[in-house]
């Protein structure tokens, strides 16, 4: 969607006041294009963490800055750039989507997403194996104790 923005136009020429304005007289709108949407950390996801989307705007026109939505499973999970996944009660197998757009000054936009399509790990609890038998007051063998 392209917008005609009136400009104006000094020039020492000889032009009649009686010439009609042409589209050549205008500065077209270009709308922004969102580029590299990212979310981060990469790598292993632990359901403690917190996730960031990140995207370039770019616009010749002006300086936009764009907006974020976050989704689990379709389902609207916040806004902004960071998602804290334990405040968004993430369990593995959820689909995470970040939603970015931007809209300039003339009503032009554009959106962009991005989805994480892996399970997320939870935080690992660690267990560790200890034998009773060194007490043989206990009488129990091979019990889980977590650390």
């Amino acid at each position: 969607m392209f917008s005609l923005l009136p400009i104006v136009i000094l020039t020492t020429s000889c032009r009649s006041s009686k010439e009609p304005v042409t589209e050549a007289d205008f500065v077209k709108n270009t709308p922004p294009l969102l580029e590299e949407i990212s979310i981060s950390p990469a790598g292993e996801i632990y359901n403690d963490m917190t996730l960031t989307c990140g995207v370039t705007v770019v616009d010749p026109d002006e300086v936009i800055e764009a907006d974020f939505k976050w989704e689990i499973n379709g389902t609207s999970a916040g806004e902004g750039s960071m998602l804290d996944l334990n405040e968004a009660g993430v369990v593995p197998l959820d689909n995470i989507t970040c939603i970015a757009s931007a809209m300039d000054s003339e009503g032009a936009s554009a959106t962009d997403s991005i989805t994480i399509g892996f399970s997320i790990q939870l935080v690992p609890r660690y267990w560790k194996l200890y034998d009773t038998r060194a007490r043989p007051q206990t009488g129990r063998i091979g019990k889980y104790r977590e650390i």
